[in-house]
């Protein structure tokens, strides 16, 4: 899905350059007298307005992707920390190992020691 959203934007981006392109078209057309004025001004407000919209979406799909960027950075940062432990715990558990087998040894020594006496 998070994909499927980022491919928004670059379209987004086009039909802001469009309707930028139609509104300076607009502005030409009112700078040199056009007899339909309040039309075009109508037009040109209704392009800014649909403008604010698409920019404020494109907004909301970065901070989107930003929260999903974060979220996944957080679950790296806990992975990370849980690999950490478990490489602690898997060298205390060969510590621990190393000792029980040392010990058993003793043990085991210590028992054909005392049985042949």
């Amino acid at each position: 899905m998070n994909t499927d959203i980022k491919s928004l934007i670059p379209s987004m981006h086009a039909e802001l350059k469009r309707m930028q392109s139609r509104v300076a078209e607009l502005q030409v057309l009112l700078q040199q007298g056009s007899s339909d004025e309040k039309a075009i001004r109508e037009e040109i407000s209704r392009m800014n307005l649909r403008q604010v919209e698409i920019m404020d979406a494109m907004v909301e799909i970065q901070e989107y992707i930003l929260g999903k960027q974060e979220a996944l950075l957080a679950l790296l940062r806990e992975r990370k920390s849980l690999l950490t432990a478990k490489e602690a715990l898997e060298k205390k558990n060969r510590e621990y190992e190393e000792k029980l087998f040392l010990k058993s040894c003793k043990l085991l020594k210590n028992k054909w020691l005392y049985n042949l006496s």
